[in-house]
């Protein structure tokens, strides 16, 4: 955490349960506690969800439900919430902003689970095919890495860099393809 200029900020992990600790309000903002019973605090937070309660006992920061940050932020490589806490007896306004990180809670996937390719055995070896791309809502170090590809020594996988660090996957025909030796190929 860092107060300055009335300001917290803090970081969270997405989908911790109702109830967890963000951080010491009272204590980070030098509010006695019985003094924050009597003046009175309320929390202010923009949005129509309420993701935050301040605990009038202890002047802990909670989560007041579970947050999932790709459903609050998308692909935004920083999701931050904002609040006020308003000591309502002196009228001090102070910023909270929270940073919610992101876990590897969502694993990559397919539009399409199945994929069917006709291939003519005059093929020549070293044709590619482009792949869809797996889609993971998951950001930075927990999105998608690498594709692998299983199956036979006909094919192959190459992975091509694209724009914005997207990796686009391509079917590579590796060997020659033989209908009378094996009329399908089927790869995972």
């Amino acid at each position: 955490w860092e107060a300055a200029w009335g300001q917290l900020r803090y970081s969270l992990p997405e989908e911790m349960p109702k109830g967890s600790f963000v951080g010491d309000v009272a204590k980070d903002l030098g509010i006695d506690l019985t003094a924050l019973r009597q003046r009175g605090v309320s929390l202010v937070c923009g949005g129509r969800t309420q993701y935050f309660s301040l605990h009038d006992e202890t002047g802990h920061l909670v989560t007041a439900e579970r947050i999932d940050r790709e459903q609050l932020c998308r692909l935004a490589e920083k999701c931050v919430l904002r609040c006020e806490v308003i000591v309502e007896g002196e009228m001090q306004v102070h910023g909270i902003e929270v940073e919610i990180t992101d876990i590897n809670d969502n694993a990559p996937s397919f539009k399409e689970t199945e994929l069917e390719e006709r291939m003519s055995e005059t093929t020549a070896p070293g044709s590619r095919l482009p792949l869809a791309e797996a889609h993971d809502p998951d950001v930075g170090a927990n999105s998608l890495q690498s594709y692998e590809l299983s199956g036979d020594e006909h094919f192959s996988l190459a992975v091509q860099a694209g724009p914005g660090g997207h990796q686009r996957p391509e079917l590579v025909l590796a060997k020659a393809l033989d209908r009378e030796q094996a009329a399908f190929h089927e790869l995972v």
